[in-house]
């Protein structure tokens, strides 16, 4: 009787051991197939991210704010160089004048 109790339970061991073994070959068999798909949605995760980073730095080159501060700056230092041209146009033409002259020789300031 001891013996039958015992080849019972080593012929459940077994069948448990099978089934096992099958769903982890089942499994085994879904691994690259599951890693495939992992791949795949890291693939597109990191191209949206890629885009959404390619977006915002677009809009930040051609951000009209910064173009119209860059016109800005680039009028108003036209600006001061206009006025500063016009402060020394008399003493341009004066300077010019005198070497007409000849009342005062070119290498002078």
């Amino acid at each position: 009787m001891m013996n039958e109790e015992r080849l019972k339970q080593i012929l459940e061991a077994e069948e448990r051991a099978q089934s096992t073994y099958e769903m982890a070959a089942k499994k085994a068999g879904s691994l690259p197939e599951q890693a495939e798909h992992a791949v795949e949605i890291l693939l597109d995760e990191n191209r949206q991210k890629a885009e959404q980073d390619s977006a915002r730095l677009t809009e930040e080159i051609i951000n009209p704010k910064i173009i119209e501060d860059i016109v800005n700056q680039y009028a108003q230092r036209t600006t001061q160089r206009d006025v500063l041209a016009q402060e020394n146009m008399p003493k341009a033409i004066d300077y010019v004048i005198q070497i007409l002259l000849g009342t005062k020789k070119s290498h002078d300031s």
